[in-house]
């Protein structure tokens, strides 16, 4: 068991370190869709700063003020509004959201929370900002079958991802 243990252990790190230089060919989103997946990487700064300023708007401000995934008061504060039966007060961070769409399902329940919360906090440690950005807009969900910004912005708008206009990054995030 404790062979099994160790290897495990590193297996998960060195997955977790590769994602600093390794684009991953799926996800456990696109493997759930019934329905399949159409996504391709593009680097971050072949991205539109109109949708990466959209994004760090509508879903983490305070992605480049935060060392870690989350402050701990957010995190007791989505923990005593789940337990009280209310909605999530602040909503998933960046780390949060690459996680979960990397390595888990949207079954939204307090144990995938918890190990959503633990994988986030490790990547945040292996990741920066700008890897975890390119992450999120590479793998985020943006219609039935389309993950990530370069098959949304082609989908959407016929157009590279990096010649978003405002209006577009605004209606795609």
């Amino acid at each position: 068991i404790g062979r099994f243990l160790v290897v495990a252990f590193l297996v998960h790190a060195l997955v977790l370190l590769s994602l600093r230089w390794i684009d991953p060919p799926t996800t456990a989103f696109m493997l759930a869709s019934d329905q399949g997946a159409i996504q391709q990487s593009v680097p971050v700064e072949h991205v539109s700063r109109n949708l990466l300023a959209a994004v760090i708007a509508h879903e983490d401000q305070l992605l480049p003020y935060r060392d870690g995934a989350f402050t701990w008061d957010e995190l007791f504060g989505r923990a005593e509004a789940h337990l009280r039966g209310e909605e999530d007060p602040s909503g998933s961070t960046i780390p949060q959201q690459v996680a979960k769409n990397l390595f888990l399902n949207q079954e939204m329940s307090a144990w995938r929370k918890a190990v959503e919360a633990g994988l986030s906090m490790e990547l945040a440690l292996v990741l920066d900002d700008r890897r975890m950005l390119e992450l999120y807009v590479n793998y985020a969900q943006l219609g039935p079958t389309i993950y990530g910004v370069c098959a949304a912005s082609w989908y959407y708008f016929a157009s590279p991802p990096r010649d978003l206009s405002q209006a577009h990054a605004v209606e795609m995030v």
